[in-house]
């Protein structure tokens, strides 16, 4: 009885009125017949339903086109045919009559549903989806029974799902072949990159390039006219070439200038130390020493067995590693070792008591007690590779590493005195530099001391002050037979003027530690 819309609440706007006309049972409106029409109703299908197979009632689902009203109707009150819950219009002069909405004025009670002839009726069996009273001549989700789902832009019609006049069922679903770029004048048949589909031919509706139809709002290769790329980085965006936020376009290529040392703050503007926020940061001239433990416990491994790699080996390995490393290009290194040989005193013997009181004899070479081991100053102030660019002094500490088999005492406090004084020259030397020895040990000092690992502190402090400080890094070893723990090597690497040591537990872990103290010291300020 209401009126509707011209089918704009309840069907696509695309539909034509012969559309209209085929489709009139779809979601919101349905099929109807006059009142003329019901007077000649046979009474037997008013237990029926809207399908002629079920319950052998007479079909009712399609629109009603009575003679009477056709070319006559001259608006939709005109067509009202009494029926509450039909929605009633007035297509181009003939009246259309179709089920309403299931909401507002329009709804039937509940347990009934709208028969386009009879109005609102009791719900039949067949009727019955779930606890929902539907019309299944009519119902799009349940379409001649329940749960049977017309796919996308189908609609229920007489039962049956049915697409609109003109639009075949590509791929399960209904498709506009005048319109639809993928399925244009025909299932499959595709359109080009860029081109629409219009009246069934496929056209390019941007602007054609060459071969290609492209938008040139957005295509990178031709951004605002045929021909113009964008810069490495850049995309189209509205027909520009534009950078990403933040950068900007230097040399051809998006940079970001807050951190680009070749444009720092600006295009071409060359940082040679780090670019920070657009201003650049001076970076330090770093020069690392090495002092490397070549006593007889770094010939067993990390476990304290003889399983390879030993605790030599792996230092050794990662010094060179860390030598040739392209981070470690800028830095100045060098190299020495303690203990170091005594080269004026016996250095055979063939028993303990050739090597005079505390010493011992260990492959026919006498170790401690000042006879092999110096005990001098001196003796460590002598680098064996001294300090020198990385390219150059690489290759000398890598053999120098080679020709040693550990076999000495451990770390003499003289040995870190006298190569912090080596160190010290050095910085004095080249004030600008930051100077800094990085000592491996496995143990606290057994030769030329009273063998406490604390005795190594204060000299570590001594050199670590003002002006032209010397930095001690701690890089301990484990060793299950030495009194030295972690908080003792962590107290010597705070009086060196560092923060903490560094302690690998396994060969694979020696490298990062070296790279990690070269992190701190390089770090531009």
């Amino acid at each position: 009885m209401p009126t509707c819309p011209r089918f704009s609440s309840v069907l696509p706007v695309l539909l034509t009125l012969t559309a209209l006309a085929a489709l009139t049972t779809a979601v919101g409106c349905g099929s109807s017949i006059d009142a003329g029409a019901l007077a000649t109703d046979d009474a037997s299908t008013d237990a029926g339903l809207d399908t002629g197979s079920i319950d052998g009632a007479t079909p009712d689902a399609t629109p009603d086109t009575n003679p009477s009203d056709a070319g006559g109707c001259q608006s939709d009150t005109a067509c009202d045919d009494g029926i509450d819950c039909t929605v009633d219009t007035c297509v181009a002069g003939a009246c259309r009559h179709v089920v309403g909405p299931a909401s507002g004025p329009t709804a039937c009670p509940a347990s009934q549903f709208c028969n386009l002839q009879k109005g609102c009726i009791a719900c039949a069996t067949a009727n019955q989806c779930g606890a929902a009273c539907v019309d299944i001549a009519t119902d799009d989700a349940n379409c001649g029974k329940c749960g049977n789902a017309c796919s996308s832009a189908s609609h229920c019609v007489a039962g049956s799902c049915t697409c609109p006049p003109g639009a075949p069922v590509c791929g399960g679903v209904c498709v506009d072949v005048k319109s639809d770029p993928d399925n244009c004048n025909g299932c499959g048949n595709r359109c080009a990159a860029g081109n629409s589909c219009v009246n069934g031919t496929c056209s390019c509706a941007k602007t054609t390039c060459g071969a290609t139809c492209t938008d040139l709002s957005s295509d990178d290769a031709n951004c605002g006219k045929c021909g113009k790329a964008c810069s490495k980085g850049q995309s189209c965006q509205s027909g520009l070439c534009k950078c990403p936020t933040g950068q900007s376009l230097c040399g051809g290529a998006c940079v970001d200038t807050n951190v680009d040392n070749a444009n720092c703050g600006s295009c071409n503007k060359v940082c040679s130390g780090s670019c920070q926020l657009g201003v650049c940061q001076k970076c330090p001239v770093v020069d690392v020493f090495f002092l490397m433990d070549q006593s007889g416990s770094m010939g067993s491994d990390f476990a304290n067995g003889t399983t390879a790699p030993l605790k030599y080996n792996a230092v050794a390995d990662a010094i060179d590693a860390f030598a040739v490393d392209a981070a470690s290009a800028s830095l100045e290194l060098g190299l020495s070792f303690w203990p170091m040989n005594d080269p004026t005193t016996t250095t055979t013997c063939m028993l303990s008591s050739d090597c005079g009181a505390g010493g011992l004899c260990l492959g026919g070479t006498c170790l401690g007690s000042g006879t092999a081991d110096s005990c001098n100053l001196v003796d460590y102030q002598k680098p064996v590779v001294a300090f020198g660019s990385a390219s150059t002094t690489a290759a000398p500490i890598k053999t120098a590493l080679a020709a040693v088999s550990p076999q000495t005492t451990s770390t003499p406090p003289p040995g870190l005195d006298g190569t912090l004084g080596y160190a010290k020259q050095w910085a004095m030397a080249n004030p600008t530099h930051t100077v800094a020895v990085i000592v491996i040990s496995d143990g606290a000092p057994n030769m030329c001391s009273a063998m406490a690992l604390s005795e190594l502190n204060p000299i570590a402090a001594k050199y670590a002050v003002a002006p032209n400080p010397v930095l001690t890094y701690v890089v301990g070893l484990p060793n299950p037979g030495d009194t030295a723990t972690a908080a003792d090597w962590n107290a010597l690497a705070t009086a060196g003027g560092t923060t903490k040591a560094y302690l690998p537990a396994t060969a694979p872990e020696v490298l990062p530690a070296f790279q990690a103290i070269r992190a701190t010291l390089t770090t531009c300020k």
